[in-house]
């Protein structure tokens, strides 16, 4: 919400009644520290990146040992833990890249394409 100030326990509080079936994860992220600070994640319960991969599998009947994920964030922690092949951006916070199964190299820097080749998908 532009020009607010937005307490995530405030805001638990005031509408909980509102948020009775979702999965809240708090996070804290400081870019300075690479800690994580001030952010809320509300989905639905029983919904995550992972479901949704394990989902998407299902469907197009893709083995669990072909599955490949990216992420850089404390909210892909679940997904790369999931997937066969867990990516950390080389930019991530430090708590993915020490479960990620490669850490490749910065978004910017060309970090998708370096991992692929890593894999050799390309």
């Amino acid at each position: 919400i532009k020009g607010a100030t937005l307490n995530a326990d405030n805001i638990l509080t005031d509408k909980s009644s509102e948020l009775e079936g979702y999965k809240i994860d708090k996070y804290k992220f400081d870019p300075d520290t690479d800690s994580i600070t001030h952010v809320l994640e509300i989905n639905p319960a029983g919904f995550s990146k992972a479901i949704g991969i394990e989902k998407v599998c299902e469907i197009f009947g893709v083995a669990i040992e072909d599955t490949y994920a990216f992420g850089d964030s404390a909210n892909d922690i679940e997904m790369l833990s999931y997937v066969a092949n867990g990516i950390a951006m080389g930019n991530a916070v430090q708590m993915l890249k020490d479960i990620a199964d490669y850490v490749t190299t910065d978004v910017d820097k060309d970090g998708i394409a370096n991992a692929f080749r890593h894999y050799g998908l390309i």
